[in-house]
């Protein structure tokens, strides 16, 4: 069967089965726009969990300024763990140093942890 003779037919189904026809195009444009919103919606949700929740709740754009590591991997030597503990400790003059030098506009805290042995 030739292409012009497949096309003719095709359009001579259509005007005899018009609400077939109807009803077939509105699920169509229904499932076209479901799959619209649906992909709207996900990435609607990565742009709030980049920039709202996780900028909240993990503290991204943020740096830590620390005495020793905060997370180690692996087994630590006791010569870098006493070059650790040999390091001075920071101060709130230290932060008021470096809050007085950041150059970017920030939200600056401070926060104090230490341990203790009890004997």
């Amino acid at each position: 069967m030739p292409l012009f003779e497949a096309v003719r037919m095709a359009l001579h189904m259509l005007r005899a089965q018009k609400l077939k026809s109807f009803f077939s195009l509105v699920g169509v444009v229904i499932g076209v726009t479901f799959l619209i919103a649906v992909v709207s919606i996900i990435q609607g949700m990565n742009v709030y969990m980049e920039d709202e929740f996780a900028n909240r709740l993990i503290g991204l754009n943020t740096f830590q300024v620390r005495r020793m590591p905060g997370i180690n991997t692996g087994e630590v030597s006791e010569e870098t763990w006493r070059a650790w503990m040999r390091r001075p400790r920071l101060t709130y003059a230290d932060a008021d140093y470096i809050a007085a030098r950041v150059r970017t506009p920030v939200n600056f805290s401070r926060y104090c942890s230490e341990r203790l042995e009890l004997r």
